[in-house]
């Protein structure tokens, strides 16, 4: 229970993510406010194409990294990278590398970028890895515990390429 936390999900409503895709590394950055009638779409439409997905894919981003509210040193975190990567390979899931950050680069944790999956597939997987969080992309970006499925933050985003 979170109750005797602080509360992650401002942040978590902030955070950047980066997906490593073919064509180059994208990132997923907070849109500022939108009109009420905006269409959300194109965000979604950039990400599918870019990804090479069919468009109205969901795109999930996972960690096995930091399990709230632990933060883990290097080493452990990668060996749970790994298995995360072993894990969506041994369900057969389709996934990228991927980074969710905080917008100024100063936190960050190691992801995989999934697709072609249900959110409870998802939910499992992260629960498994002691995740509190999954973000789930289409329209907007949302944050989904992965302790009752529902959506605690979502906002509109736009899509454009990550400087390396």
């Amino acid at each position: 229970m979170l109750s005797d936390l602080t509360s992650p999900w401002p942040e978590y409503a902030a955070a950047f993510v980066e997906i490593a895709a073919p064509g180059g590394r994208l990132l997923l950055r907070p849109r500022p406010s939108v009109r009420p009638d905006a269409d959300l779409s194109s965000s979604w439409r950039d990400l599918t194409g870019a990804l090479g997905v069919p468009e109205g894919t969901v795109v999930w981003i996972v960690t096995a990294s930091n399990p709230y509210p632990v933060d883990l040193d290097e080493a452990t975190n990668a060996v749970r990278a790994r298995q995360l990567e072993q894990e969506l390979d041994g369900r057969g899931l389709h996934h990228l590398e991927a980074l969710a950050r905080s917008p100024d680069g100063t936190s960050q944790e190691v992801s995989r970028a999934v697709h072609s999956t249900t959110r409870a597939a998802l939910r499992d997987i992260a629960r498994h890895f002691e995740q509190l969080a999954v973000f789930e992309i289409a329209a907007e970006i949302a944050c989904v515990e992965t302790s009752t499925g529902r959506i605690v933050t979502s906002r509109p985003y736009a899509v454009g390429l990550a400087e390396v």
